[in-house]
């Protein structure tokens, strides 16, 4: 009688906490609920904490807590999204602190307490022996009395199930005796039947209670604000989470329903986990290594053993990738999801407090071509751990990564593995895994596949695709691909597999949108319209990353590798017309998307343009029938260094900026080849005339940039002084109405730094423009100022006075201080590079002999 009358109050009370969750849940009534609610005592935040032994409790039970949970994470919801400090502020005491060990509050509150004795698997009742029944016919009746549920899943229907099976009773022609004994074999089958749908229960029931966990540690991550929980504590409360969470769950014992919704939370997780190493490094002074010595805790203790957290988070997700070959995608999708964020935090890049040492360290003399695949300066015991971790797993983990990168899974699948590869090949360039792609075959079908996909990329070109999931794989294959170039043995493979062969095969290529239509119809028409890119700017996802595989192979084999230059020609020569509508169509002023396929097209040019490397690959007779396109080339790139000779409006973004002194940057370096090359054709001769008038532009560019950033460094050296108005209208309209002083006085710093970083990067690509202008004009000053002879003196007199007059007016002392005096903070090596030029050309100019 007491059992009856528990199982009745458990019923009662279950069905009590379902329905506080929907008046929690539905738009219309959760307002007034939950002031009621935070109007007795913070009732939500009390039942929460009630303690119940989930080993034992009941399935009703179990419901109940799962009702409770999800009716907090309504309530975490609702008061984070209305800035409801106070009831935020009961709920994450409730869950996330303990009043027995406040020094250690993360280590048993609430919030992990409630994962730690649910069940993660239902073993299913072993199948009793029919002795009556055949088996397999048995089966096939229980198949068709299985129904589905409105919460999902299935039963065996018995009362269906007992009329089928009554109705075959009832048509045996038997004994008495006989028949009884069927009667038992039936009431057998009920029972076993009715432990399935126990079993299924149970199973939907923790799947239930777990999804309810889930969704209230994911939304706490999400609204919980610094000042209810602080960047240490979250990043404790993460840590220990992920680590309990994967300890819980046996991958290869885990209710499919719960795997999916695990993975997912672990994936969660970890970008939470993500973002708050990024806040934390963004506040520090410190470099890569002693930040995470700070975050992490020492070197030694990351690599003392795998039961370590951060070793034991990633030795877990590895080994759930292993076993989940079988799973569903979903789960792939969130376990490389997962991997992917962990491998970021470990190859995070540089924080604001070291942002310029790539920039400052790059001049234009020691930008050489080298491999891109450089090992960082300072060792990271993160980046050591993960390889020694991914290094114990062996071939059989790449094996799999590989596969799932060319396999006939999820295009979402492959994408998340493909940069998984992508961003393992960049921690360890040298890995193993390099050999396991090329000799088993992985490297050749992912270049292979390119071709398959070129059908897709056309009708992704259509003005209504039906999907633009190709290009969005094709993008991941090439950013892959771009890695793997970014080392010498990798650029050699990926000529030797004929990666840009199949690039100068793709169709796709061919179809640039057309410029002028696009241009005449609105000045919008270039920019995404709701979520689909524009025709453009989806034919420059698939541009770009082309142009940037052969600007990495250039890179990695050097400009005189000759067939690199070959393979590099051939692509360009291929896509002759794409080439020549983007050469003719830009200008200064054009499209920020129309400039980056410039600086692209530019980049890749000017740099397989070598004087003695071309001559060479034009006597190749696969190329001798591309002498027209070559020459066509010529023309014009050397045609648009006078288009822009003159700089953009100052009311352009600067990014605008920063792309016209790229653009120019390779025009130069082009003009600088032909010259050398052809000499005193005119071509060559308007690119050096063109080069006089930007390099006056340029050194006017560089004062005034030069003056705002000494303005916006004066600026942030002045945050500390300033008022909350001040900053504020700093800030403008990005300014939260409720922000506090201390946000408000971060947003400034932030917005500050970002604006120091860009104004430098301006900087900084405007002296590289400056000093490619001056080395031109030097060129040309040199052939025809210093080898000038009586001959040449009688046959072009005129044109060379009027070359040495038009030198001396532009040297004139002013202009050489206000030169000298953009380089004076350069390195020593730039700073030399100019004065040796400046005092050549006032040498030729002076001993001229005309």
């Amino acid at each position: 009688m007491c059992g009856c009358v528990g199982s009745e109050a458990s019923a009662l009370v279950e069905s009590c906490y379902r329905l506080v969750y929907w008046l929690c849940a539905r738009a219309a009534t959760a307002p007034p609920a939950l002031r009621f609610l935070r109007s007795r005592d913070y009732f939500l935040p009390r039942h929460a904490k009630a303690t119940v032994n989930l080993e034992t409790a009941s399935v009703t039970t179990l419901s109940a807590r799962s009702w409770v949970l999800r009716a907090c994470a309504c309530e975490a919801g609702a008061a984070g999204g209305a800035r409801q400090h106070a009831a935020l502020a009961a709920l994450l005491a409730a869950l996330t602190r303990t009043a027995h060990r406040p020094d250690q509050e993360w280590e048993w509150c609430v919030i992990r307490r409630a994962l730690e004795g649910v069940p993660v698997s239902v073993s299913a009742p072993p199948e009793p022996r029919w002795e009556l029944f055949h088996a397999h016919q048995l089966r096939a009746a229980i198949a068709d009395c299985d129904l589905p549920t409105g919460l999902g899943g299935k039963r065996i229907s018995v009362n269906r199930l007992h009329a089928v099976l009554a109705r075959e009773l009832a048509s045996i022609r038997t004994s008495a005796p006989q028949r009884n004994l069927v009667a038992l074999e039936i009431q057998k089958v009920l029972d076993y039947v009715t432990e399935v749908n126990r079993q299924r229960n149970l199973a939907a029931t923790i799947t239930h209670y777990y999804d309810s966990w889930r969704q209230l540690t994911e939304i706490i991550f999400c609204v919980a604000p610094q000042d209810l929980l602080n960047l240490e504590s979250r990043k404790n409360l993460l840590l220990n989470i992920l680590q309990d969470l994967l300890n819980k769950i046996p991958p290869a014992e885990v209710l499919p329903q719960l795997g999916n919704l695990a993975s997912g939370t672990v994936l969660l997780l970890l970008v939470n986990l993500r973002h708050c190493y990024i806040l934390q490094k963004r506040e520090s002074n410190l470099n890569s290594s002693e930040f995470e010595t700070t975050f992490f805790g020492p070197s030694n203790q990351i690599m003392q053993t795998k039961s370590l957290t951060l070793k034991f988070i990633l030795h877990k997700i590895l080994s759930w990738i292993l076993v989940s070959g079988g799973s569903t995608q979903k789960m792939r999708v969130n376990l490389y999801g997962a991997l992917l964020n962990f491998l970021n935090i470990v190859n995070l890049k540089v924080s604001p407090a070291e942002p310029e040492e790539e920039i400052m360290t790059a001049t234009y003399v020691s930008r050489l071509d080298s491999s891109k695949g450089r090992q960082s300066k300072e060792e990271s015991a993160l980046k050591a751990m993960v390889i020694d971790v991914i290094n114990g797993f062996g071939d059989k983990l790449c094996s799999i990564v590989c596969s799932d990168c060319i396999g006939a899974g999820h295009d979402v699948c492959r994408m998340v593995a493909l940069s998984c590869l992508d961003t393992l090949i960049e921690i360890n360039p040298g890995t193993d895994w390099m050999n396991t792609l090329t000799n088993q075959g992985y490297l050749r079908s992912l270049i292979d596949s390119l071709l398959q996909d070129d059908e897709g990329l056309l009708e992704a070109l259509e003005p209504n695709p039906k999907s633009l999931r190709v290009v969005y794989v094709y993008e991941s294959k090439l950013a892959l691909l771009i890695k793997i170039a970014g080392t010498r043995l990798g650029a050699e493979t990926l000529l030797a597999q004929g990666a840009l062969a199949r690039l100068a095969a793709m169709r796709a290529l061919h179809c640039h949108p057309d410029l002028h239509a696009a241009t005449a119809a609105t000045p919008a028409t270039d920019h995404d319209t709701h979520f689909v890119p524009s025709v453009p700017n989806r034919f420059r996802q698939i541009l770009v990353p082309a142009l940037a595989l052969c600007d990495a192979l250039l890179t990695s084999l050097g400009t005189q590798n000759h067939s690199c230059v070959i393979h590099v020609t051939h692509f360009l020569i291929s896509h002759v017309e794409c080439v020549d509508m983007v050469l003719r169509a830009a200008h200064p002023t054009s499209p920020e998307g129309l400039l980056v396929e410039l600086e692209a097209l530019t980049s890749v040019i000017a740099r397989a343009s070598h004087r003695e490397v071309l001559a060479q690959v034009r006597a190749e007779p696969a190329l001798q029938r591309c002498e027209a396109g070559l020459q066509r080339l010529r023309w014009l790139m050397l045609a648009l260094l006078p288009r822009f000779q003159q700089p953009p409006p100052a009311a352009h973004q600067a990014a605008d900026a920063r792309l016209y002194c790229k653009i120019v940057c390779n025009l130069l370096v082009y003009a600088l080849s032909a010259l050398e090359s052809e000499g005193g054709s005119r071509e060559a001769a308007g690119a050096a005339s063109a080069a006089r008038v930007l390099l006056q532009h340029l050194a006017r560019r560089h004062r005034l940039l030069a003056k705002l950033l000494a303005t916006v460094t004066h600026q942030l050296h002045s945050v500390p002084a300033m008022t909350l108005d001040d900053m504020k209208k700093l800030l403008g309209e990005e300014t939260p109405a409720s922000a506090s002083p201390v946000e408000v006085r971060a947003g400034v710093v932030s917005l500050l730094r970002e604006r120091v970083r860009a104004r430098r990067r301006e900087l900084h690509y405007c002296a590289g423009a400056l000093a490619g202008a001056l080395q031109l004009l030097w060129a040309h000053a040199r052939t025809h100022l210093r080898g000038v002879s009586s001959t040449d003196t009688m046959n072009g007199g005129d044109e060379l006075l009027e070359l040495r007059k038009e030198f001396v007016a532009l040297f004139n002392d002013r202009f050489v201080e206000e030169l000298l005096e953009t380089v004076k903070n350069e390195p020593p090596i730039q700073r030399g590079f100019v004065e040796i030029l400046l005092k050549d050309i006032k040498t030729m100019i002076q001993f001229s002999p005309l």
